[in-house]
């Protein structure tokens, strides 16, 4: 009964904001909150908090669905961990058996997954592969983001301190400045957001 409220609290959560698609995050808010905010920058943050409450929501039911297994999803953590320290290449290597999946209903029911839940399941969206990288090694999380008037989308990466990026569980290059992201993953960006490790809105660069 307990999850089941904290479920029904997560998918109205949801509803009032984000989904995502194709391994891009596709954002919306509600219309009354948008005309109550005169700043893009203003949006991008009320938006994070309820991505954040909705994500936060879906961490507590994880961690009951999965609490069984939870030693298991640690164990693989800490190996993961360990390849990491051995340098970039690696820790790709051992994310090979991991895969992109978006999240349920076509990615609409949009939340990170907590890292040791997603060494369980072994696939996930852009969030937890970022979030997953970010539980492994020193680094930064990056939205990048495509603004014009509303939301239109965004993905996530995981940046490490040394400028290698990974993104959907995959080393994909390597990078000296985030506005690099931009070009890479959306031609189209308007705006970069660093995000902290408990999902908080850090710095936003605007194109």
């Amino acid at each position: 009964m307990h999850n089941k409220k904290l479920l029904s609290v997560f998918i109205i959560m949801i509803m009032l904001g984000c989904g995502g698609c194709g391994g891009h995050k596709k954002y919306r808010i509600g219309d009354q909150l948008v005309k109550a905010l005169p700043f893009a920058d203003q949006r991008m943050r009320a938006l994070f908090d309820v991505w954040r409450a909705a994500s936060l929501t879906k961490a507590g039911i994880d961690t009951g669905l999965y609490a069984v297994q939870r030693k298991n999803g640690e164990e693989e953590l800490k190996e993961l961990k360990a390849a990491a320290s051995r340098g970039p290449r690696e820790l790709s290597k051992a994310l090979k058996h991991y895969h992109y999946k978006p999240d349920p209903i076509a990615g609409k029911l949009d939340t990170i997954t907590l890292p040791w839940v997603t060494c369980i399941k072994k696939y996930g969206d852009c969030d937890d592969s970022a979030w997953l990288c970010a539980a492994l090694m020193p680094g930064s999380i990056y939205d990048i983001m495509e603004f014009k008037g509303r939301f239109i989308q965004g993905h996530l990466v995981f940046v490490s301190s040394g400028g290698d990026v990974f993104s959907n569980f995959k080393l994909d290059g390597n990078i000296n400045d985030p506005r690099q992201l931009g070009k890479k993953y959306n031609k189209h960006w308007t705006h970069i957001i660093k995000v902290s490790n408990d999902i908080r809105v850090e710095n936003v660069i605007a194109r």
